[in-house]
């Protein structure tokens, strides 16, 4: 708050959806898309795309987003989901669709899975826990869908998240 030059300035080529600082201080997990697997072709104007779930209005093909680390002090970033699903997306400028949530205890956090990055199969989410070491995730419970919003408790043990949009749930935490 005294003011001067931040130390740290990190741009994304693609764009940082979304970011949470990490319980400890020292990194900040954020959100940004994949590139594109057919860049070099998208370059020379070979960009058709099958619009799929997305906005009629879209004007190129929606690519999966995905949790990355960077050290607050500056550094390399290290990714830690990877595939072909997706953090879900929000159209700008609107809040995250799920944001990520990092708890200090086993150094997890709660990250939504959905099945595709178009925002129009936002329904097919489940709630996933990372353990933000190893990278490691699992479903959080037995629902196929339908899951949104998973918040920690203040104690990290438990896990609170939407469902159909209808309802709130809870459920006790079992750390990877």
């Amino acid at each position: 708050m005294a003011g001067g030059e931040s130390p740290q300035d990190y741009r994304d080529a693609d764009g940082i959806e979304q970011f949470a600082w990490r319980p400890n201080g020292q990194e900040i997990a954020y959100v940004t898309s994949d590139e594109p697997e057919n860049k070099k072709e998208i370059e020379k104007h070979h960009d058709a795309f099958e619009v799929g779930d997305n906005d009629f209005l879209a004007t190129e093909a929606e690519q999966s987003s995905h949790l990355w680390i960077l050290p607050a002090e500056g550094g390399k970033a290290k990714r830690l989901t990877s595939g072909t699903w997706s953090l879900p997306k929000s159209a700008p400028p609107s809040s995250p669709a799920s944001p990520i949530f990092l708890v200090s205890r086993r150094e997890v956090a709660a990250v939504h899975q959905q099945e595709h990055p178009h925002q129009g199969d936002a329904d097919l989410t489940t709630l996933q826990v990372l353990n933000v070491e190893t990278g490691e995730t699992r479903k959080l419970t037995k629902h196929e869908k339908f899951e949104s919003f998973g918040l920690f408790s203040p104690d990290g043990s438990r896990v609170a998240y939407g469902i159909r949009a209808t309802a709130i749930r809870t459920t006790r935490m079992r750390f990877l």
